[in-house]
C-alpha cells in the first residue's frame, strides 16, 4: 500500500511539472542585450505595431525589436528617442511633431537659433555668447532662457538657467537647471524649451550632447526604473561629468564639471 501511495504522489508531481513550460517568460519588457522587446501575457512578442506603456508610446518592428529614431508608419513620420519613447509636441532635427507624434507642416512661426560657438574656460564670457547667439538673458554669473516672453532680455521666470559655481558645490563649474521640459498648452512657448536645450548642450558638450539630451528626455518621459539609473548618478559626456539631481521633484538640476575634471558627490 505504501509503495502504491508513493507512486501516486510521484505521478501527480511529474504531471504538474509537465504542465509548466520550462522556458516560460514573464510578460512585459525584456532586455535582449542590444535591443528591447515586449511580451504579452500569453508569451508572444508585440510585432509591427505600437504599444502604449503609461504615458508613452513605443513601436516594434516585425521581429519584435523596439524601434528608435525616425520611422514612417501609415504615411506619417514619427521620432522615437533612444529609450524608445515617441516624441511629441516638440521639434526634432528642425521638424515639428504634433500632439499625436506625427510630423506636421504647421508652423509655429519660430525657428530655433543655432549655436555657433563652443564654451571656453571663461564661464562669464560664455554667458554673453548665450545671449548673443541664443537670446538668453545674462549677467557675469548667470544666464537664463524664459518661455514667457518674446523679449530675449526678459529673464524671469526661466525654463533654462545656467549659474557660475566656481567649484563651490560638487566641484561643479556650472549648475544647469531645467524648470520646464514638457510642452504645455498652458505655458507660453513651452515647445521651444527642448530645441533650445539641445543648442545649450551643444555649447557646453562638444561630444556627447545628443546622448545627454536623450538622457534628460529619459528622466522626464522614461519609466521610473530608467530615470533611477540616471538620477543621483555621476555620468560622463565627452570631457565633462554631470551629476543629475531633482531636489523638489520637479526642476532637474545638472551639476557640470569643467572639461577634464571630476564631479564629487
Amino acid at each position: 500500500m505504501k509503495k502504491k501511495y508513493l507512486g501516486f504522489l510521484l505521478a501527480i508531481t511529474l504531471g504538474a511539472s509537465v504542465a509548466i513550460p520550462a522556458n516560460a517568460e514573464v510578460a512585459g519588457w525584456h532586455d535582449n542585450g542590444s535591443s528591447w522587446s515586449y511580451l504579452r501575457s500569453d508569451g508572444t512578442k508585440i510585432r509591427g505595431q505600437w504599444l502604449q506603456d503609461r504615458e508613452n508610446w513605443y513601436y516594434f518592428e516585425l521581429d519584435g525589436t523596439m524601434k528608435t529614431g525616425w520611422i514612417q508608419d501609415k504615411g506619417n513620420w514619427y521620432y522615437l528617442y533612444s529609450n524608445g519613447a515617441m516624441a511629441h509636441d516638440t521639434t526634432v532635427d528642425g521638424y515639428y511633431l504634433g500632439s499625436s507624434g506625427a510630423w506636421t507642416n504647421a508652423s509655429k512661426e519660430w525657428t530655433c537659433p543655432q549655436i555657433k560657438s563652443t564654451a571656453t574656460s571663461d564661464v562669464s564670457a560664455g554667458f554673453k555668447i548665450l545671449h548673443d547667439e541664443l537670446g538668453f538673458g545674462y549677467s557675469s554669473g548667470w544666464a537664463g532662457y524664459s518661455t514667457y516672453s518674446d523679449n530675449p532680455t526678459y529673464v524671469t521666470p526661466t525654463a533654462l538657467s545656467v549659474t557660475k559655481m566656481n567649484k563651490s558645490i560638487h566641484n561643479a563649474e556650472i549648475e544647469l537647471i531645467i524648470r520646464q521640459w514638457k510642452d504645455d498648452a498652458n505655458i507660453k512657448n513651452s515647445y521651444r524649451v527642448q530645441p533650445m536645450a539641445k543648442q545649450l548642450f551643444k555649447f557646453y558638450f562638444q561630444n556627447g550632447s545628443d546622448t545627454l539630451f536623450d538622457d534628460v528626455e529619459t528622466i522626464y518621459h522614461g519609466t521610473d526604473a530608467q530615470a533611477y539609473t540616471l538620477l543621483d548618478h555621476v555620468i560622463t559626456y565627452g570631457d565633462r561629468q554631470v551629476l543629475f539631481t531633482c531636489p523638489d521633484g520637479n526642476a532637474l538640476t545638472m551639476w557640470i564639471s569643467a572639461p577634464g575634471e571630476s564631479i564629487t558627490k
